[in-house]
C-alpha cells in the first residue's frame, strides 16, 4: 500500500537570528538638568528677544491711518423704577455748597484827612531845623505806634524825645524858649500821658466783662475815658479816640449809664467831624445814636456810680466832654500823676510842658511843685 501524505510543514517563526537586521534609531540626549535661576533667565532673555523684534517689526511697518472717532449713540432717556416698599430709596445726589457771597465793596474814605500830629506842630526856624530833625522823627514813629495800638512802645518813645528837646532850651531862659521847642515838649508829655491812660484803658477792657471786680472795672474804665477825651491831642487822634470811647461807653460801661456818654460823643463826632470818619465809621456813629436814643432804659442804670466819674469838687455827676461843673463852676483838669480828673483851681500847671498836678495835703510837696512850676522846669511823667 502507498504510505500516506502528510501535509507540509508550517513556516517556521522568525527569530533573533533569522529577522533581519534594522537601522538603528538614533539616541536622544537629555539635556543637562538645571536650576531654576537659569530656566527664569532665560525666559527673560528670550522675552527681551521677543520684544525688540516686535519693536523692530511695528517700526518697519508703514503708519496706520488715523481712525475716525465713533460717532456717539443717543441714548434713551432712563425709565424710573417704580419704588416698592421692599426696595432701597436711590442715592440723592450731593448736596452742593452755596456760591460765596460776592465781595462788598470796600469803605468809601473819609471825605477829607484830619491832621496828625506832625502837620499840627508849628514848623521849626531856620536855626532849629537840624536840631528838631531828629525829634520830629523820632515822633512820627511814636504816633505811628500809638495808631497800631502798640501803647507801651509809644509811651516810650514819646517820653524819650523830652531830653533831646530839653537840650534845644536856651540857657539860663527856658521859659522865653522857642514856640516850636515848647509844643514840642507839651506834645511828647501829653501824648505820654495819653499811652499810659490807653495802656489802663487796655487792662480794664479785659477784666470788665467777668469777675467780681467787674462794676468798679467799668466804672474805672469810663473815668479813664473821661480823662482821655479831655487831653491835647492832634484832630487825626481826637476823631480814632473817640470812636473808640464811643464804643467802650456803648459796650463795655453800659451796666453804669455809659450810654448816654456814647450817645453824646455820636452826637458831636456827626456834628463836627463827619468830613473826617470813613463809610463804617459813620455807619457805626449813627447805629449807636439810633440804639441810644429809645427809653431810659437804654441808658442803662448807674447804681450810685457815674460813668465818666463825678466833680472833684462836690461830687455831681460829669459828662463825657464837659469842661465846667454846672453845679459848682470848678473847671476840669487832668492829672499827669494819678490820671484823674481834679480841680484846675486846687492844682499846679508847668510853664514849660503844661503838666497838671493836683495838690495833695502835704504842705512841703505842694511848695515843691510850686517851685518847679515857678522854675518853668518839666516834672517828671
Amino acid at each position: 500500500l502507498p504510505a500516506p501524505q502528510l501535509p507540509p510543514p508550517a513556516p517556521a517563526a522568525p527569530t533573533l537570528l533569522t529577522q533581519p537586521a534594522q537601522p538603528a534609531r538614533p539616541v536622544q540626549q537629555e539635556p543637562p538638568p538645571m536650576g531654576r535661576l537659569m530656566q527664569g533667565i532665560l525666559a527673560k532673555q528670550k522675552a527681551a528677544a521677543e520684544e525688540a523684534a516686535a519693536r523692530r517689526a511695528a517700526a518697519a511697518a508703514p503708519p496706520a491711518p488715523p481712525t475716525p472717532p465713533p460717532r456717539p449713540t443717543p441714548q434713551p432717556s432712563p425709565v424710573l423704577p417704580v419704588q416698592s416698599r421692599r426696595q432701597a430709596p436711590p442715592r440723592q445726589a450731593p448736596i452742593q455748597a452755596p456760591p460765596p457771597p460776592p465781595r462788598r465793596p470796600p469803605p468809601a474814605p473819609a471825605k477829607e484827612k484830619a491832621s496828625g500830629l506832625g502837620d499840627a506842630l508849628p514848623p521849626p526856624r531856620p536855626a532849629e531845623r537840624e536840631g528838631l530833625a531828629a525829634v520830629d522823627t523820632s515822633l512820627r514813629v511814636a504816633s505811628s505806634a500809638l495808631e497800631r495800638q502798640a501803647y507801651s512802645f509809644a509811651g516810650a518813645a514819646f517820653k524819650a524825645t523830652i531830653p533831646k528837646l530839653l537840650r534845644q532850651l536856651p540857657t539860663g531862659t527856658p521859659v522865653n524858649s522857642s514856640v516850636a521847642v515848647r509844643s514840642r515838649i507839651e506834645a511828647a508829655v501829653s501824648y505820654g500821658v495819653v499811652c499810659s491812660i490807653l495802656q489802663e484803658i487796655k487792662e480794664l477792657q479785659l477784666a470788665a466783662p467777668a469777675g467780681a471786680a467787674a462794676f468798679q472795672a467799668r466804672h474805672d474804665l469810663g473815668e479813664r475815658w473821661a480823662c482821655l477825651l479831655r487831653l491835647s491831642k492832634a484832630p487825626q487822634h481826637t476823631v480814632q479816640l473817640s470812636l473808640q470811647a464811643m464804643a467802650s461807653y456803648f459796650h463795655f460801661v453800659k451796666p453804669v449809664g455809659g450810654w448816654s456818654a456814647a450817645r453824646q460823643l455820636a452826637q458831636v463826632l456827626l456834628e463836627r467831624c463827619e468830613r473826617f470818619l470813613a463809610e463804617d465809621e459813620r455807619a457805626q456813629v449813627e447805629y449807636v445814636l439810633q440804639a441810644t436814643s429809645h427809653g431810659a432804659v437804654a441808658r442803662g442804670a448807674n447804681n450810685g456810680a457815674f460813668a465818666c466819674g463825678a466833680c472833684p469838687s462836690c461830687r455831681a455827676p460829669l459828662d463825657a466832654l464837659g469842661k465846667r461843673c454846672d453845679t459848682c463852676g470848678a473847671e476840669f483838669a487832668v492829672d499827669f500823676r494819678d490820671h484823674r480828673l481834679c480841680d484846675a483851681r486846687a492844682s499846679d500847671v508847668c510853664t514849660l510842658c503844661a503838666a497838671v498836678f493836683c495838690r495833695r495835703g502835704n504842705s512841703a510837696l505842694a511848695s515843691a511843685h510850686e517851685r518847679l512850676r515857678r522854675g518853668g522846669l518839666a516834672q517828671p511823667v
